[in-house]
């Protein structure tokens, strides 16, 4: 698949995510209009039930070198305990393809913001590329909307910050379930 087709495909990606949200919300307006309700959105609260338990899968696109067009489709797997509503320790594992073809995996700290859907996570871990293993420092940020009680969608993005050499950004949607 060459950069070109990836790029599309994440744009296609991210249009039928903001094609789903403005249904969801058109299909709300619809229901107040049937039921004899005026036609008026309004936001879902914004509280949720705690959950301690969070598994999301990360899609994305990376790029480690805009000069050269260094860069591919991401994805990954994600699992999340948290002790308190505002902390949470994280471990991860994602697979980037393309022009990279690497395995990461690694952990670290998630930091919630209270009463908003903001995520800040700050962690590290390995990169493996073949036979070579190279340690990294991962700062990424995210905002969870929820779709339901237990599901949620959050647009992610971070940059991976390797011991030697250029870091890679990334950027895409993780869908989680919360238990």
């Amino acid at each position: 698949m060459t950069r070109t087709s990836l790029h599309h495909t994440t744009l296609t990606l991210a249009a039928v995510f903001g094609i789903g949200l403005i249904a969801v919300s058109n299909a709300r307006a619809g229901e107040q209009m049937w039921s004899g309700q005026p036609a008026t959105f309004t936001p879902p609260a914004e509280h949720h039930t705690f959950h301690h338990h969070h598994l999301g899968v990360f899609t994305g696109y990376v790029e480690k070198d805009a000069k050269k067009k260094k860069g591919g489709f991401k994805t990954g797997l994600e699992y999340e305990y948290q002790f308190l509503e505002w902390l949470g320790v994280r471990g991860f594992v994602d697979y980037e393809a393309g022009d990279l073809k690497k395995w990461l995996y690694g952990g670290g700290a998630a930091f919630h913001l209270p009463d908003t859907g903001a995520v800040f996570f700050v962690g590290g871990g390995n990169e493996r590329s073949g036979s070579k293993n190279e340690a990294f420092l991962r700062l990424s940020g995210e905002y969870q909307f929820h779709i339901s009680e237990d599901i949620l969608m959050a647009p992610t993005g971070g940059y991976d910050f390797p011991e030697k050499g250029k870091g890679a950004w990334f950027a895409g949607v993780m869908w989680g379930v919360s238990f």
